[in-house]
């Protein structure tokens, strides 16, 4: 099978979370199990700086946008084994930013990848044989399953294509005027509450839910929770109406790289049969953090961005908050994300901001405290992959009441499984060229093929 991802990020050459871990880790998984991968990628600075492709020929590319062709170009290239396409406009992406300044959203976001989802369709079209299937990843490309669905053609080398919407965090939505999609040649009816439109704006995560083959996120767990209000973010909907078409796969880890036999990083080797390296590793860290080494002392770590879904609440003075509702709460003296800073210590608490690979991978022993309100990341993962107890979270993640409970959602919850079996009522089950999208009495144009 022919699989290609398409996607904002893609470590190590572009990351800012986990949607970057899984797209540098997945294809080439996928790959080395007989699969043909093909990953495409914008060609910002950093990327073009690292793989120094600057002068690289290229191969055009466009898409129209409010009745404009705006032209583009594709470096292929490889990386890690896997093929990889660049979409290059520097207008759109030659920046040091990936979704900001460092400070404020680029207020172009909507047409950087919105062209980004056709211009990645036209280059795919190219391609002998054409992908089999298409991951779209995260509300960036969630116009993509869309702008195929609605632009397809009699002979279109993608017709018969298969998309996965894939959903890293529900929480990043892409919503943005309705005005976008007119730019976009979309049908009038596709801009209303059945498809596009929510809440009076265009949600392109929502539209890529509804038009994608399937929908796939993180973990069997999140895809049951996030047909739930509480975990949904007002797309609970449009989840829940997909029916058996959502599902959730485990999110993983490298382990060829996440490895404490191996990482280039530590100070020590070790691993479950050779411990030794790992009270090496932990007397580093205390060194490098000013605690001076104690072996009998507990060493607490937390790898977090700074961020309230992850548990941190910011108090007046700009510092996080660790705990949980309710109960006691110790200020971290953290500040928002900037260069690396010395560390910083309050009390027993110490916090250094910053990224640095080292410090990242130096475990520190048990336990790993894992923050999050919601959402499965790769943290735990790689704690326990380094023989760190996975620990405690620091913040109450909410679940799912059960159905003996008399919770807000109890009643619902009962009743989810069952619901989810007959909706079949509105979406049609993916097969051939029908790409499962909604049925309505404003029927939406028939695929080709």
């Amino acid at each position: 099978m022919h699989i290609a991802h398409v996607a904002s990020e893609m470590a190590p050459l572009a990351k800012v979370g986990g949607l970057g871990d899984v797209v540098g880790s997945l294809p080439a998984a996928q790959q080395a199990l007989g699969d043909r991968v093909t990953c495409v990628l914008p060609a910002y600075r950093r990327v073009l700086d690292r793989l120094d492709l600057r002068s690289a020929p290229l191969v055009e590319t466009r898409y129209r946008i409010a009745g404009e062709e705006i032209a583009g170009g594709v470096i292929e290239t490889t990386h890690g084994g896997v093929r990889l396409l660049l979409i290059r406009h520097d207008d759109y992406f030659d920046r040091d930013g990936i979704y900001d300044d460092g400070r404020h959203a680029w207020p172009d976001n909507p047409r950087r990848f919105a062209w980004l989802a056709g211009a990645a369709l036209t280059a795919l079209r190219r391609l002998e044989p054409a992908p089999e299937a298409i991951f779209a990843h995260d509300w960036p490309l969630a116009l993509l399953p869309v702008l195929l669905r609605a632009h397809s053609y009699p002979g279109d080398p993608l017709r018969h294509c298969a998309t996965i919407q894939v959903i890293h965090n529900m929480a990043h939505q892409g919503v943005f005027p309705l005005d976008l999609g007119r730019a976009l040649d979309l049908p009038e009816h596709w801009l209303d509450a059945d498809l596009l439109e929510a809440l009076g704006s265009l949600n392109m995560l929502k539209g890529g839910i509804l038009c994608a083959t399937k929908v796939l996120t993180v973990s069997p767990t999140y895809a049951e929770e996030i047909v739930w209000p509480a975990h949904g973010e007002g797309l609970d909907g449009a989840l829940l109406s997909r029916g058996d078409d959502l599902w959730g796969i485990l999110n993983g880890i490298d382990t060829s790289v996440w490895n404490p036999r191996t990482d280039p990083h530590l100070p020590a080797s070790y691993d479950a049969g050779n411990p030794a390296g790992k009270t090496r590793c932990k007397r580093a860290l205390q060194e490098e953090l000013g605690l001076g080494p104690r072996d009998e002392a507990p060493l607490f770590g937390v790898v977090s961005r700074i961020d309230p879904q992850k548990g941190h609440r910011p108090d007046r003075a700009g510092r996080s908050v660790a705990g949980r509702p309710g109960g006691p709460a110790r200020a971290a003296g953290v500040r928002p994300a900037g260069p690396a800073r010395p560390p910083a210590r309050t009390g027993a608490d110490l916090a250094r901001v910053g990224v640095d690979p080292r410090t990242l991978r130096r475990s520190p022993g048990p336990p790993h405290l894992r923050r999050g309100r919601f959402l499965p990341d790769a943290q735990p993962l790689r704690a326990l992959r380094a023989g760190t107890d996975g620990g405690p979270a620091l913040w109450h993640t909410p679940h799912r009441p059960s159905h003996r409970g008399a919770g807000r959602y109890g009643t619902r919850h009962l009743r989810t499984s069952r619901r989810r079996k007959r909706l079949s009522l509105r979406h049609t089950r993916c097969g051939g060229p029908d790409l499962g999208l909604p049925a309505s009495d404003r029927s939406l144009p028939a695929a080709a093929g």
